[in-house]
């Protein structure tokens, strides 16, 4: 009987995603615009860059900002949920903010997994990733920001293969 127990409770804990339990990655558009009031970047008036990942190669975003502390974008490749892009829009006491964020993280998940700093127009950003099973999260902080990026890893490494195809031509 222990035995059973031990193994629903591992099954339990093994199975957390880093994902919030309200949009799994790997959902359709029409799915998340069921759960969530969305506007597709595309769509909004006066936005020409709508998004905050200037790194992405004409993306299919959504953006959420019903919320007044944050900024939700949600990134579709082929279809499917492969990135949710957090930005805490509280800039009052970030470095607190970092700082409690890391923390949480830290209890849920233990010790980051790689830690680093890269530049982002002459600006650094400090990086703290987490990864579990497919799921990779990134607590940045940097330009006066707060953020959390969640990417599907295997959709982003399919995505940036058939990127460097395309440029490789």
């Amino acid at each position: 009987m222990k035995n059973f127990f031990f193994i629903i409770a591992c099954s339990l804990v093994c199975n957390i995603a880093l994902a919030n339990s309200t949009v799994k990655l790997g959902i359709s558009e029409d799915d998340l615009l069921k759960i969530i009031n969305a506007n597709k970047v595309s769509e909004m008036q006066g936005h020409q860059h709508g998004y905050s990942d200037f790194t992405e190669a004409n993306p299919v975003v959504y953006i959420d900002t019903s919320s007044p502390d944050k900024k939700l974008e949600y990134y579709f490749y082929e279809g499917k949920l492969y990135k949710i892009y957090t930005i805490y829009l509280d800039q009052s006491d970030t470095l607190q903010l970092y700082k409690t964020k890391f923390s949480e993280l830290s209890t849920r998940m233990g010790k980051p997994k790689n830690q680093y700093n890269s530049e982002y127009f002459s600006m650094i950003i400090q990086h703290n990733v987490w990864e579990k099973g497919n799921e990779e999260l990134d607590l940045r902080y940097g330009a006066g920001y707060v953020y959390e990026v969640l990417v599907d890893k295997p959709a982003q490494l399919k995505k940036n293969k058939q990127l460097e195809w395309v440029n490789a031509i």
